[in-house]
């Protein structure tokens, strides 16, 4: 049996079409599946220091996280028997953080959506699904979008 996670990228456009490929797999295998998601949330302060309440804004990013992931997770409509575990990431570094939480709860297998990048950013800028492919230890299933 094996743990699996999925990565979702909640701000792509794509969503409903990873969501469409997830209902379709066979997850028989699955003891566990990890829905994940990462917010990065970056403060900068350009030399003034307006009143801004971290903590406040956390809570909510988390609430939202969350009810998002609980909302895939009843759209999914998986097998019984299966343990969904739903973690919503607050980070400043998404790739970090997810690759970290993948290694410490010995995930299997993620599966995690990626598109083509284009123009110059494309260029200079690599992919969540390179990253994963250059620092992950878990088998991955990549689905192009």
């Amino acid at each position: 049996m094996k743990k699996i996670m999925v990565c979702i990228d909640f701000q792509s456009e794509s969503i409903d079409s990873l969501v469409a490929k997830l209902k379709t797999l066979d997850w028989s295998k699955a003891s566990e599946l990890h829905l994940t998601s990462c917010f990065v949330l970056n403060m900068h302060s350009f030399g003034f220091f307006p009143e801004i309440k971290v903590g406040e804004i956390q809570t909510e990013v988390q609430k939202n996280l969350d009810a998002s992931l609980d909302a895939l997770a009843k759209d999914l409509d998986l097998e019984e028997g299966i343990k969904v575990i739903k973690q919503g990431i607050i980070s400043d570094s998404e790739r970090e953080s997810l690759a970290k939480y993948a290694q410490e709860n010995k995930i299997d297998q993620m599966i995690i959506s990626t598109r083509e990048k284009h123009g110059i950013i494309g260029y200079f800028t690599s992919s969540f699904a390179e990253f994963m492919l250059r620092h992950s230890k878990s088998e991955l299933l990549i689905i192009r979008d």
